[in-house]
């Protein structure tokens, strides 16, 4: 761990914060001129946290480990080789990057997801490349941002058209109250009316012949179905049965959409969304509705992140923020600042303080010893703002303590049983003269002896470091507690254990935490939004103030 790791996670967060305090001014339009994102820095790097976002987010989805350091597609391999494309040269070993060859595409994309979840990388040249480190003998490649952007969001369009291998599945949004002709929508009411009578079509084909979908299977029925997106009526269901019945057997179900907080849309709409013509109006609609409804929270967090990364082109582009300047400046381009974007922007800036790549920088070194603690101290860390209803401890040292402990003290004692047993034979043969017994019993007394004090040394070792670590966990409960709550939400978001209640205004809206480990609810919490971004910035400054301290001192000396 050095000086440039600590960098980089400052680069991370000032990017995501700036990114931040731009859509928190959008939405509240105080007229304050926040354009720090439009430094190339902080753009860079605000990528870069929307990246890793969405390469968590999917990762399980589209490669599987099969082997040692070997992975498979879990998509059309022409799908992943396109993808892969974007950020390496096809060559005939494989697939290379800054001179260094990757075997297989998999591998490849296993390997740049790896390395941005643990931190593996440095941020170089104002945030426009970064550089991972490949293993332990220094390997290292560097690459552009602008490529790895590309590149994540071809793979989450992939990703999207995942499809199992014997069942074409597709969902869309019919609103069959919606005009499609006129002005746009300028009115709440009207796009509220919109809303309340839309319907979620379900569709799914299968092959007549049974056999698996083929990836033509899956682009022809792609575009089939992209065409009536909409406008699903009865009539054009039909029409898509019978252009796919030579092939395909096709089922639908059409269902009434219930429990959406219409005002989210409504406010996006017509307070967030720039330039939108009558037809991108019904399309956003039916995009955020099908959001609101998604059974997959991670599908949400992937697609609001692709809106972030979209939204910083153009604004950086465009060099401004303002976004009455900036929509009038592209052309066949919708853009979206709304209250989904800026909760995964919360959660962006929330991950670049606190995730796991961050964990060798944070830890203490002597964590349980009694000696000064080199790590972040989490006791000074404000959750106040937290409502935390259920939470477990991380698992205690203490506990493999006692283990040791209570084996310690039941071998000092077995072996003072025997001694003690041996010392009433010796008592015995003297009394009896019996000098053969006498001189037997002394060998066997004088090895034990020399065994018991081994057991009571190790029984004395064990009782100090239980009563150390018990002294530990009292003396530093806060630092536990409040590190053990940072760990659960950070879990909660990587397995997308978490929910987001929206609301058309940040106070209405609340994110909810729900940790479960072995099908167990362990960790359960809910903030409001805007509370969560002001905790985060509360707590700036101790990280800020523990990274400083690292800088100035040798941070070199470290452990591993």
């Amino acid at each position: 761990m050095n000086n440039q790791k600590i960098e980089s996670i400052k680069s991370l967060y000032s990017g995501a914060k700036a990114y931040t305090m731009f859509l928190v001014e959008e939405r509240q339009h105080n007229n304050d001129k926040v354009d720090y994102i439009l430094d190339e820095e902080f753009y860079n790097c605000a990528r870069l946290g929307f990246i890793t976002n969405i390469m968590l987010a999917i990762k399980e989805e589209i490669v599987e480990k099969v082997g040692f350091h070997q992975y498979k597609s879990l998509i059309f391999e022409s799908q992943l080789e396109d993808a892969v494309n974007k950020v390496a040269k096809k060559v005939s070993n494989g697939y290379e990057i800054d001179n260094y060859v990757f075997d297989t595409a998999p591998n490849l994309v296993a390997t740049l997801r790896d390395k941005l979840a643990h931190g593996n990388y440095l941020i170089k040249n104002g945030g426009n490349k970064i550089t991972f480190t490949l293993d332990d003998n220094g390997t290292t490649i560097d690459v552009s941002v602008d490529k790895l952007v590309n590149f994540t969001i071809s793979l989450t369009t992939k990703y999207l058209q995942k499809q199992e291998p014997k069942n074409f599945h597709y969902q869309t949004i019919m609103l069959n109250k919606a005009r499609t002709k006129g002005n746009p929508m300028n009115s709440k009411s009207e796009v509220k009316y919109v809303c309340k009578n839309a319907k979620k079509i379900t569709m799914d084909f299968k092959r007549k012949d049974g056999k698996d979908l083929t990836e033509k299977d899956v682009i022809r029925l792609y575009q089939e179905c992209r065409k009536y997106n909409t406008v699903c009526t009865s009539e054009a269901l039909e029409d898509l049965r019978k252009a796919t019945s030579s092939t395909f057997d096709f089922t639908y179900e059409r269902k009434p959409i219930t429990n959406i907080n219409y005002d989210v849309i409504s406010d996006a709409l017509v307070n967030d969304c720039k330039g939108f013509d009558l037809e991108n109006q019904n399309t956003l609609i039916a995009y955020m509705i099908e959001n609101l409804i998604g059974v997959k929270n991670l599908l949400q967090e992937t697609m609001a992140s692709v809106s972030n990364l979209e939204l910083l082109e153009t604004i950086y582009k465009a060099q401004s923020v303002d976004m009455n300047y900036v929509s009038k400046t592209i052309k066949d381009k919708q853009i979206m600042s709304g209250i989904m974007e800026l909760t995964n922007a919360g959660i962006t800036l929330f991950q670049t303080l606190f995730s796991y790549a961050n964990d060798d920088v944070y830890k203490n070194d002597f964590e349980y010893q009694q000696a000064t603690s080199n790590g972040l101290d989490y006791s000074k860390l404000d959750l106040s703002y937290l409502n935390v209803t259920l939470y477990s401890t991380d698992k205690s040292p203490v506990d493999t303590c006692l283990e040791q402990k209570q084996k310690a003290d039941k071998a000092y004692a077995n072996i003072q049983k025997v001694i003690a047993k041996l010392v009433e034979n010796q008592n015995k043969a003297l009394a009896s003269n019996n000098n053969q017994a006498i001189s037997s019993i002394n060998q066997a007394l004088s090895k034990l002896r020399k065994e018991e004090q081994i057991k009571l040394q190790d029984k004395i070792k064990c009782d100090t470091e239980y009563n150390n670590a018990c002294m530990y966990e009292k003396n530093n409960s806060a630092h536990l507690i409040k590190r053990s709550i940072i760990n659960s939400i950070r879990n909660c978001i990587a397995h997308g254990n978490y929910h987001v209640k929206y609301g058309a205004e940040l106070s209405d809206t609340t994110i909810i935490f729900e940790d479960i480990h072995n099908e167990k609810l362990t960790f359960e919490a809910n903030i409001n939004f805007a509370d969560f971004i002001n905790m985060i910035y509360q707590n700036e400054q101790i990280i800020s103030e523990f990274l400083d301290n690292l800088t100035t001192q040798n941070t070199l000396t470290r452990q591993k």
